[in-house]
């Protein structure tokens, strides 16, 4: 299957969230796995696509300087600042098992390998999910079932849209602290770790390689 590596950028909240989707229908249409790394241009927070926020909380958020936009995907509240995202999209008969945890240990095992280049702690896969994920704020508040993290804390926080045809998961993770608005999401930062990279481009190099070797593909630019 072709499989197509899309140049580091960085665009807006809108502009992100509609390069994500539109790449999702491109694999559908065009049989062809996407991978995409990104920064966002202003400092942003998405909420998930179920998420309900109040509107004084995002005119609030909007008021610090925040943009906000909602994911197509589920999840919660994720802070974009000092962070990068990665989006991979590929149809559904791309992977063996059509189950979503199948997919999502699938899709993250290449980041695993690649972020555990920039550390020297060891990279866990939770096993278990913290049964308060859905009530807190936040995507980084707590670990649900095989999300990423060191001692505890998250490294690399993700989120799945999948239809009929394609599957779609994006994730942050954070090279240092996002700025934090106020009087919301106060204890953001407390349950993240962050990790150093020096070079992006050489990041995204290692990934794509281990994207290859794990999934039996070839990147082309584009």
């Amino acid at each position: 299957m072709k499989a197509i590596l899309i140049s580091f950028d960085i665009k807006t909240a809108f502009s992100n969230m509609e390069t994500d989707l539109s790449l999702m229908e491109r694999a559908s249409s065009e049989e062809a796995v996407f991978l995409r790394f990104y920064k966002w241009k202003n400092k942003t927070i998405s909420f998930g696509k179920f998420q309900k926020v109040d509107c004084k909380i995002q005119q609030n958020l909007r008021n610090q300087g925040f943009d906000i936009v909602f994911r197509p995907s589920g999840g919660r509240a994720v802070i974009h600042h000092n962070d990068i995202t990665y989006c991979f999209t590929a149809p559904l008969k791309f992977f063996s098992s059509k189950d979503t945890k199948s997919i999502y240990r699938k899709i993250t095992f290449p980041i695993i390998k690649s972020l555990q280049k920039y550390t020297e702690e060891n990279i866990d896969i939770t096993r278990s999910s913290d049964k308060k994920y859905f009530s807190k704020e936040s995507c980084f508040s707590s670990l649900s079932l095989y999300e990423i993290s060191v001692e505890g804390k998250k490294i690399l926080g993700s989120a799945q849209y999948k239809t009929c045809d394609s599957v779609l998961q994006h994730g942050t993770f954070y090279y240092d602290y996002p700025d934090i608005p106020e009087n919301y999401l106060e204890n953001y930062v407390k349950n993240i770790k962050t990790v150093k990279i020096p070079d992006v481009q050489k990041f995204i190099n290692h990934t794509a390689e281990f994207y290859e070797n794990e999934l039996k593909i070839k990147w082309v630019s584009e």
